[in-house]
C-alpha cells in the first residue's frame, strides 16, 4: 500500500518516526514475499548491470554483447520506465535505474 507524504522534508525529517508502508503486514504475518509466490511457467529472470564506480557520468553504454547473448529477451533502461523512475516509498529518492549518472557503487546503470 503506497501512502504519499506531504513533502520530501517531512519524509526525511530527523527524529520523526516513519513506519514502513507494509509494517502492519510484516508484524501480522500477512506479508507476501517473493519466495512465497509460485513461479509461473515461462517466467523471465532479470540480470542487472551494475556500476563499478561510486560516482560516474554515463556517457554511453554498448549493449550489443548483451543483446547477442543467448536467452536475452530484452534490455531495459531508465528510458523504458513509464512515469517516475523511482521506488523510494517515503522520500522518493531511490531510482530504479541510474539515468545519466551513477551516484553510488553498484548503481543499476542505464544511460
Amino acid at each position: 500500500m503506497h501512502r504519499p507524504v506531504e513533502s520530501h522534508a517531512a519524509a526525511t525529517a530527523v527524529h520523526t518516526p516513519h513506519p514502513h508502508e507494509a509494517a502492519h503486514l510484516h508484524v501480522s504475518g500477512e506479508a507476501t514475499y517473493v519466495d512465497d509466490i509460485p513461479e509461473l511457467a515461462g517466467t523471465l529472470h532479470a540480470a542487472l548491470g551494475l556500476s563499478q564506480h561510486a560516482h560516474a557520468l554515463i556517457k554511453s553504454i554498448d549493449f550489443s554483447a548483451v543483446h547477442a547473448a543467448p536467452g536475452v529477451v530484452a534490455v531495459l533502461t531508465a528510458k523504458d520506465i513509464p512515469g517516475e523512475n523511482n521506488c523510494g516509498p517515503l522520500a522518493h529518492d531511490d531510482p530504479i535505474f541510474a539515468g545519466g549518472s551513477c551516484t553510488m557503487l553498484a548503481s543499476r546503470c542505464s544511460p
